[in-house]
């Protein structure tokens, strides 16, 4: 701050030559004096401090006002920048992710990726109604058994499955989902993902009246002499036009109102739909509470119930359950299912061969043995067990419980409070449903080491992402693939257009691509190191650390001039460097967040076909049964927690650039119908 202190005195202080700064669209500094033109700074270029002052020095004109603004403003740019020059190299993050500057072939690449993307709509389109109608088990089973059809067989079933697969009755079922039959199937968070939808949509249509402000102001007055038709409804950064910033000033303003406003309306009317989602919760899960933390003085069924008859009343608890260690029961229960199948599958083999009486082959004698002997063995291990709970054995009793209440206001109350304090030993929340629970998780100790680890593993993702999307973005680079194939080179002089459009899609989509993967990275992450005793409550943790990943990765890697751990590190010693930084970037790189729209439709469609639980359930029919391979695959098939950060990431994006770059508002309209 001493040092943009004393540029800032310098530059009115020094000489009588009247100067003009601007920042151009390469992100650099400019100074225009006599006609000549000095380059102050750059964020891609390195220049030392007496460099910069002996650029800048000049006496202020007594007549120009706003020369003082802009020289000020011009001096907090060039000393931004100037320090992240000298912090580590000359390639920024945006140059390494091809994140490219506005300029000329706009309207062409955003045309080309608007095309391409279209096409690979239609596509998936086609393949979701052939999938449709060739696994009809994975695509509409819940239909059709609305309709009364459980299996293949039956009357009728051809006709059925011709119905439900129509692309009419699929976009009429999609449109009009009614409350209750989602929050039966998904239950609450899917229901609030679709009203953030149209939460989204109506939004988009309240911000109209952004471009019938800002797109005759940027058309006059911001680049009126520029031959890009992009670039002629997008603001560049140009200091000689303060009206038209203010302008901006007061468009902000108006998007947040709006903005503000149907936030409020949408949540008075979603907590009505929430609180008839609690009031038609089942018992007993409507009036019990998990409790985690316990000590080992209280990890009994006895004792639990001892100490909250003590706070609540004796008629308050229903009944207490302190969650057992019960690894060794599941593995020998798992093998007892397996031996039972292992007998049918003798009986049918033995009836294929011709025995009256099954029974009397020895193949099933000797299943029927094995079925015998592992039962005998899961029910002494139940004893030991039970043995064991009672002795407060700490292999055995674990930290978790689960307290049922008499009424639903107990529950609450008790789901409120802090027993002790610490604040970590005795933590109460509303129990999950049994269906969403993790039981591995249950019996686990809460490990503090662990989760630390868990932070350090993500930060690690953090820090690979980079190199990840430079490997890839190779991959899909024409220049790369041009020394190996000579052919490209003369593709490029024969036909620029398609190059230039076909370069235009691929800068974009090697990001999009990587970003797709990361997602099961963090969710795995989640699950290893921090334990989440539901899958909504891991869900909810990838939600906000997704949604991190994409607010840095994407919105702000334009403005990591240096690398992400350098600016990061800047901006930690010179908080207020942010927001020239923003500033001078964001609105240099508005094509690449509307490509990067653009390309959202084609992640939306390509959701229809349900990549990987189609290839799950491929692969797991040839082993059993359509319908318990239909069950496996969609075990953990929707990832709740990433489309709801993609969804606000993308509202994000077009609340800030609606105003720099209106041509988004059309592009985010078509993305959250798509998505829809």
């Amino acid at each position: 701050m001493l040092l943009w202190a004393i540029l800032a005195c310098a530059v009115p202080a020094f000489g009588a030559t009247p100067r003009q700064v601007q920042v151009l669209a390469d992100g650099s500094v400019h100074i225009f004096a006599h006609g000549h033109l000095w380059p102050a700074a750059s964020l891609l270029r390195r220049h030392t401090v007496a460099e910069l002052s002996g650029l800048v020095r000049s006496t202020q004109s007594p007549t120009a006002a706003a020369a003082n603004v802009s020289g000020g403003l011009a001096s907090e740019l060039a000393n931004v920048t100037n320090s992240l020059d000298h912090l580590q190299g000359d390639v920024s993050s945006a140059e390494v992710m091809r994140v490219k500057l506005d300029g000329h072939g706009d309207t062409l690449e955003i045309v080309s990726t608007i095309i391409f993307t279209s096409t690979v709509c239609v596509w998936f389109v086609i393949a979701f109604k052939i999938l449709s109608w060739l696994y009809p088990t994975l695509y509409s089973q819940r239909e059709l058994e609305q309709r009364g059809f459980c299996s293949s067989e039956g009357v009728g079933f051809a006709e059925a499955i011709a119905d439900v697969t129509s692309l009419w009755h699929q976009l009429s079922v999609a449109i009009f989902l009614k409350e209750e039959d989602v929050l039966e199937v998904q239950g609450l968070d899917a229901w609030m993902h679709l009203q953030f939808q149209w939460l989204s949509l109506r939004i988009i249509v309240s911000l109209c009246l952004v471009p019938v402000v800002v797109c005759p102001l940027h058309w006059t007055y911001v680049q009126p002499h520029s031959s890009e038709l992009f670039s002629r409804f997008n603001l560049a950064v140009s200091e000689d036009r303060y009206f038209v910033l203010w302008i901006h000033v007061a468009v902000v303003w108006i998007v947040v109102v709006l903005t503000t406003r149907h936030l409020h309306l949408a949540m008075k009317q979603f907590v009505p739909a929430r609180y008839r989602w609690l009031g038609a919760m089942d018992f007993p899960q409507s009036t019990t509470v998990l409790v985690q933390g316990m000590p080992e003085s209280m990890s009994s069924d006895a004792r639990l119930q001892s100490y909250f008859a003590g706070l609540f009343g004796d008629n308050a608890v229903v009944r207490c359950y302190v969650v057992r260690n019960t690894r060794l029961l599941q593995r020998k229960l798992e093998r007892l299912r397996k031996a039972e199948r292992e007998l049918a599958k003798a009986i049918l083999r033995s009836q294929a061969e011709g025995y009256a009486d099954p029974a009397s082959s020895e193949l099933v004698q000797f299943r029927r043995e094995s079925v015998a002997d592992i039962k005998e063995e899961v029910a002494a291990e139940r004893v030991r067990l039970g043995r064991l709970s009672h002795a407060l054995d700490p292999d055995v009793c674990t930290s978790t419980g689960f307290v049922t209440f008499r009424t639903r206001l107990d529950m609450r109350l008790a789901a409120r409070e802090q027993l002790g304090t610490d604040a970590f030993a005795l933590v109460l929340q509303q129990a999950p449903s049994p269906m969403d629970v993790s039981y591995d998780a249950l019996i686990l100790r809460p490990s503090f080491a662990l989760q630390r680890l868990g932070a350090l593993s993500t930060f690690g993702i953090f820090l690979a992402f980079v190199p990840a999307v430079v490997f890839v973005s190779t991959l899909l680079n024409l220049n790369s693939w041009q020394q190996i194939f000579p052919a490209i080179g003369r593709l490029r002089h024969s036909v620029p257009i398609v190059m230039e459009m076909l370069e235009g899609v691929l800068a974009t989509l090697s990001l999009k691509l990587m970003l797709s993967f990361i997602p099961a990275v963090l969710l795995r992450i989640v699950r290893a190191f921090s334990k989440p005793v539901s899958n909504s409550s891991a869900q909810l943790q990838l939600q906000r650390t997704y949604f991190a990943f994409l607010v840095v990765f994407v919105l702000l890697v334009t403005s990591f001039a240096q690398g992400l751990i350098t600016t990061l590190l800047f901006v930690a010693q010179q908080p207020t460097a942010i927001v020239p930084l923003l500033a001078k970037s964001l609105p240099l790189t508005s094509r690449f967040y509307v490509n990067y729209l653009v390309l959202g439709w084609g992640s939306c469609m390509c959701e229809l076909l349900r990549p990987a639980p189609l290839v799950l359930f491929l692969s797991l029919r040839e082993f059993m049964g359509q319908d318990e391979a239909r069950i496996r695959a969609e075990e953990d098939s929707v990832l709740m927690g990433t489309r709801v950060a993609r969804s606000t990431f993308m509202l994000v994006i077009v609340l800030v650039f609606c105003s720099i770059c209106p041509l988004v508002l059309p592009v985010a309209f078509a993305y959250f119908l798509v998505e829809r």
